[in-house]
């Protein structure tokens, strides 16, 4: 069972750990080695592997600007945490600088690498995406685009948005769930991903079937016909459009893959390359 990590309006950063009944300890507030972890205000925590080093990492957004977006490594283990200090975030070598900033890290564009999904969250804000154009150990942001509806309209929130990423109807598309502080009727809003992917296209051909792929003792077999000259690849991606396995396919009609670190949920699997059609197929994991 997952504990909580939560921000608060005066700066905090507070842990609630959770019991086997799946109810939650008091909280605490995290340390670094000056003391509490504090921003100015209204922080913002998102709990990720930043650096690929199997750690878990704290990034912290602030509601005033100069604070920027503060990234604290954890220098202790997997298991016993330890944050000693923090740098900032930068976007083309400044650092990134919003009032009330709240923050999501996806990989949005699905090409293997954790993106920064961020916005201000002050009057007339926008939210923008910042594509990672270094590494997924080493994110590199270089630009930012705003986020638009399918017609090109900006999504404008009023004030404060919070948002989330998911695949709300199990597509294989990144769906939002976003609100907002307005002056009058809160709304909790959904907009359903209608861009094209990796997992979706308009000319789908299931050229793997279900009899072809079986899950037995975390392993997951998949049997394919590699007829034809060109590249081929094989990808495996989360609901939520994250590339959890690639493989380049040469000589070989069966893969195998460990999944013994897949949790339950749905996946998607991916055939393509030159002399083959797109090919998907979905699968359950129900541990």
């Amino acid at each position: 069972m997952k504990d909580l990590l939560l921000g608060e309006r005066a700066g905090f950063v507070n842990f609630y750990e959770r019991n086997s009944d799946g109810t939650l300890k008091s909280g605490k507030r995290i340390h670094d080695a000056n003391g509490e972890i504090k921003v100015h205000s209204n922080s913002s925590v998102v709990v990720v592997d930043w650096n690929e080093d199997g750690k878990l990492d704290l990034l912290v957004g602030s509601g005033i600007g100069t604070d920027g977006i503060r990234l604290y490594l954890n220098s202790g283990s997997t298991t016993n945490y330890r944050f000693t200090t923090f740098s900032k975030l930068e976007l083309n070598g400044n650092a990134i600088a919003y009032n009330r900033c709240y923050i999501q890290v996806e990989d949005l564009d699905r090409d293997g690498k954790k993106d920064l999904i961020t916005c201000e969250g002050m009057a007339n804000s926008k939210m923008y995406f910042m594509k990672n154009v270094g590494t997924n150990a080493a994110p590199i942001f270089t630009s930012q685009d705003t986020l638009k509806l399918s017609n090109g309209t900006i999504i404008d929130p009023e004030s404060d948005p919070r948002f989330c990423f998911t695949d709300w109807n199990e597509d294989g598309l990144f769906d939002m769930i976003w609100s907002e502080r307005p002056s009058v009727n809160p709304h909790i809003m959904i907009y359903l991903g209608q861009n094209p992917t990796p997992i979706k296209s308009n000319k789908v051909h299931r050229e793997i079937s279900s009899s072809l792929i079986t899950v037995k003792d975390n392993r997951l077999s998949i049997t394919i016909n590699i007829n034809g000259v060109g590249e081929k690849h094989l990808n495996i991606f989360s609901s939520k459009g994250l590339l959890l396995y690639n493989r380049h396919i040469h000589q070989v009609t069966s893969i195998h893959v460990d999944i013994s670190n897949f949790a339950s949920g749905v996946y998607f699997i991916q055939l393509y390359g030159s002399s083959l059609r797109n090919s998907i197929h979905k699968i359950i994991l129900n541990r």
